[in-house]
């Protein structure tokens, strides 16, 4: 039930083929959660990852479904959290996306997030704020360049740390500014 209320607004939400796919197989590694566990399923987003893997392959799926749908299955859960995390996870959440080096993913990532989150009967018609603070926190993230700041003198990993440093403070910035801490939806 869940997978086609999520499906139906995909559509209403216009989400891109490479969305729909990700939403698709999202939720694979529920299909392996130990009886014990249930109802809960945790752990099935590392479960769900070699069972996206083989469907990829068994389906030659496009580079771009592959990595998305990937990203969707492992991250998706971290997304629906983000309200809740301070910037430095919101910063590892961008890196394990990888936005700042593939930007053009975040629409349909946030586009497969949200059709999980609100495809449920009782959050169908709520708002999905995650999407306005993960891309506000790119943008602040995506602003801050090496060649902005203090780096005479320092290594290659030195500049590295003393960048991500400044971007996670960019992002705390942005989260103070907007007033999205507070509680998930």
């Amino acid at each position: 039930a869940h997978v086609l209320l999520a499906m139906d607004l995909a559509a209403r939400i216009g989400a891109s083929p490479e969305a729909v796919f990700a939403l698709l197989l999202h939720d694979l590694g529920k299909g392996l959660t130990p009886a014990a566990d249930l109802p809960s399923h945790p752990g099935h987003e590392a479960r769900g990852m070699p069972l996206v893997e083989a469907v990829c392959a068994r389906l030659r799926a496009p580079g771009s479904f592959r990595e998305l749908a990937l990203a969707v299955c492992a991250l998706h859960l971290r997304v629906h959290r983000l309200r809740e995390m301070q910037a430095p996870g919101v910063m590892r959440l961008i890196e394990d996306a990888d936005l700042l080096r593939r930007p053009e993913r975040l629409q349909d990532l946030l586009e497969a997030c949200e059709a999980d989150y609100r495809g449920r009967l009782d959050r169908e018609d709520r708002p999905y704020p995650q999407a306005t603070r993960l891309r506000a926190a790119l943008q602040a993230a995506q602003a801050v360049q090496a060649r902005d700041l203090d780096v005479a003198g320092l290594s290659g990993e030195q500049i590295g740390a003393r960048l991500r440093e400044a971007r996670i403070a960019a992002i705390a910035r942005v989260a103070v500014t907007a007033g999205s801490a507070g509680p998930a939806g």
